[in-house]
């Protein structure tokens, strides 16, 4: 077997990849894309933990994981990227500057840090 196949099949096997967003050293963002498992879903994958640290918001380091993430999935030919977030967060801003769409709000859906139960808004974006 050709190498460049076989790195190809072991690449598109994955189901995890991780970004982290580096500034002098220092890990200051992170976003995660995972792909779907289940027979019905292998088109689809969620985006995950999106998160900069808050020293460095408002400098693009959100804008360039969520960019990696979503070129990631087109080079995978995913045609559906799910994500959620807790209702009223800045972060809803930002999947709506990259065309996500609401789908709708479940409340009571992630215990906080501080012990609240939030509610969660989910989005969903077509790779089309």
């Amino acid at each position: 077997m050709n190498i460049g196949l076989l790195w190809q099949r072991i690449f598109k096997s994955i189901k995890h990849f991780l970004w982290v967003a580096l500034q002098r050293g220092e890990v200051v963002g992170t976003v995660q894309l995972v792909r779907a498992t289940k027979a019905n879903a292998l088109h689809r994958a969620e985006i995950e933990k999106l998160m900069v640290h808050p020293k460095v918001r408002q400098q693009g380091v959100a804008y360039q994981l969520l960019t990696l993430a979503e070129d990631q999935a087109k080079h995978l030919n995913l045609k559906l990227l799910v994500l959620d977030t807790r209702t009223g967060d800045f972060a809803e801003r930002l999947y709506e500057k990259f065309n996500y769409i609401k789908a709708g709000i479940i409340p009571q859906f992630a215990l906080s840090h501080t012990g609240t139960i939030d509610s969660t808004t989910l989005f969903y974006k077509l790779l089309v």
